[in-house]
């Protein structure tokens, strides 16, 4: 099983160090349940590389399309936050939220490691996504290879989950590239030629990258849907 639907939405942050615990308690047993339960999610995935010195957490939701992140049930929950979220929001850092839409994916199953390049794009820079995912996918540790566009006219709304977060300027990207192993030794054996091959193109302004072991993954089907 690989990416489902034509969209997701990622975030990198930081947990502040004396809440971590508490955070991934909620974010396992109340965050994800309550967000694969809205209708249009099929499943979040959760990452974290606690040797990075910043964005040490990634996480991806799965949907139908990229409308899903901008829907009523959605935009609900956002503005409606739960007594736990309003108590663990505030320790959040250096948060980025952004929605995607799937440009093209390579390869079946998820990997046990994944890494993110987010790229910064010359302006109308047509990206040739089914190129750079079948070239990333040829690489023989990875499993899958995923190649996406930014979409922040989605998700750069505010609500009131959003003003729990402390403040505080991440930068965005016009595109986003994934590729998938089975662990963080086999991913970095590829990530170097990967990371010169994305700078390489003429199209690309600016990257930034980092490689994430899968924490857990939580599928729609594994929780009772809300109707709607």
């Amino acid at each position: 099983m690989t990416l489902q639907g034509s969209a997701f939405i990622t975030m990198w942050h930081d947990v502040d160090a004396s809440a971590e615990e508490e955070w991934h308690a909620w974010h396992t047993h109340e965050h994800m349940p309550e967000r694969v339960r809205i209708p249009g999610f099929l499943a979040g995935r959760r990452y974290w590389n606690h040797h990075l010195n910043r964005q040490r957490c990634f996480t991806l939701y799965e949907a139908d399309t990229a409308e899903v992140f901008r829907s009523t049930p959605y935009l609900e929950r956002l503005n409606h936050p739960t007594p736990w979220t309003v108590k663990v929001a505030p320790n959040f850092r250096h948060f980025l939220r952004v929605a995607c839409e799937l440009l093209a994916s390579e390869g079946p199953g998820i990997g046990g490691a994944i890494a993110t390049w987010r790229l910064t794009l010359r302006p109308d820079a047509a990206l040739d996504a089914t190129a750079i995912a079948a070239a990333i996918r040829a690489h023989r540790p990875v499993i899958a290879a995923h190649v996406a566009r930014a979409r922040p006219d989605i998700t750069g709304y505010r609500t009131a989950e959003s003003e729990l977060r402390p403040a505080g300027e991440e930068l965005g990207f016009d595109a986003l590239v994934l590729a998938e192993a089975v662990d963080q030794k086999t991913l970095a054996a590829v990530v170097p030629t990967i990371t010169a091959a994305l700078r390489a193109l003429p199209l690309v302004t600016g990257l930034t990258t980092a490689n994430y072991d899968l924490n857990f993954r939580l599928g729609a089907d594994d929780v009772a849907k809300e109707p709607g």
